[in-house]
């Protein structure tokens, strides 16, 4: 019986273990496809109309994945984020004006044209381009309106900035895809865009999305997670993704502190080479020592004596979240 038994175990830990040789097999094979599509597309022309760019990408792609790649790709590289654009509208307290559009095709084109011909625009102009190339180049795609986290004062709100994205179907399953963040960045300070392009945004796993986006409409998270799990969130770094350990899910983004120190844990600690923290407007990071036990790695924070602060914790010199401390 316990021969049996063993020997389930290691057939069991076997076929794991072949399934996740297999995972990272196919990962790989899908990144040289995409670094390929991503080489062929930057040698297309930025000044093209969307008709000419759907063709080309027709030509040169057949399957949709690689078209909606591809369509990803040409626009994150592109298109600039139009900041002037956006400060104005967050400036704008009416009500949007009921469109004047009743035909959606045309309206799209009209956007897409406009976004094309300015080389810019804001997250609505981004996803409806997308969607219009992707209706183009025969891939099913819609636009998703809801929220984002960017900022600190969205830190224990239930709704961040309003935002847009797309959702492509492949192969019978929905995938996520932002092209306004898969192409940079901007400097808050200076109000400054930074062309960066951030593949993370293309095909990302709705549990990791959701860590910085809500949808107005839920059947479009893929994921059982709740506004007030939304509201209870950090404000996660775009580099979030790339970090290779298990993240500390103690504490909420806003942490009220007692006794003027904050405990955090992470699993995976050889993946750890660097660990600062700082607190806003502090102008420098403190370098942290974690203890060390085994796979675990913890540390502490020795909070500022103020009311209300905001905490940034950066591994390996990459943002891994901002919290919001309160004094209790």
């Amino acid at each position: 019986m316990r021969q049996a038994v063993g020997t389930h175990i290691e057939r069991v830990t076997l076929n794991n273990t072949i399934t996740i040789i297999l995972l990272l097999f196919c990962k790989s094979i899908l990144a040289q496809e995409y670094y390929k599509v991503d080489s062929i597309v930057k040698t297309y022309s930025p000044n093209i109309k969307t008709e000419e760019l759907a063709k080309q990408i027709c030509k040169d792609f057949e399957s949709e994945d690689l078209k909606a790649r591809a369509i990803f790709t040409w626009v994150s590289n592109n298109v600039q984020y139009d900041v002037k654009k956006y400060l104005k509208v967050k400036r704008q307290k009416k009500k949007t004006k009921k469109s004047k559009w009743i035909n959606h095709y045309q309206y799209e084109k009209s956007v897409s044209k406009k976004t094309l011909r300015k080389g810019k625009g804001i997250c609505g102009d981004y996803a409806v381009l997308y969607k219009h190339l992707c209706d183009l180049t025969g891939v099913d795609c819609v636009v998703i309106s809801g929220y984002s986290k960017t900022e600190n004062k969205d830190i224990g709100r239930k709704f961040g900035e309003k935002h847009a994205w797309n959702a492509v179907m492949i192969n019978g399953e929905w995938n996520l895809v932002d092209a306004t963040w898969g192409a940079g960045y901007v400097i808050n300070e200076s109000n400054k865009f930074v062309f960066q392009f951030n593949d993370y945004y293309f095909f990302t796993n709705p549990e990791y999305f959701f860590l910085r986006h809500f949808p107005r409409k839920t059947n479009w998270l893929f994921t059982e997670k709740t506004k007030e799990d939304f509201k209870n969130l950090p404000l996660y770094g775009h580099n979030y993704n790339h970090l290779d350990y298990e993240t500390d899910k103690s504490h909420d983004g806003v942490i009220l502190v007692q006794n003027d120190t904050i405990n955090f844990e992470f699993k995976n600690a050889k993946s750890v080479s660097s660990i600062y923290y700082e607190f806003n407007n502090q102008g420098f990071g403190e370098r942290i020592t974690p203890n060390i036990e085994g796979e675990i790695f913890s540390f502490k924070v020795v909070c500022r004596k103020r009311r209300t602060d905001y905490l940034k914790i950066f591994i390996n010199r990459h943002l891994y979240a901002t919290y919001k401390v309160k004094a209790k």
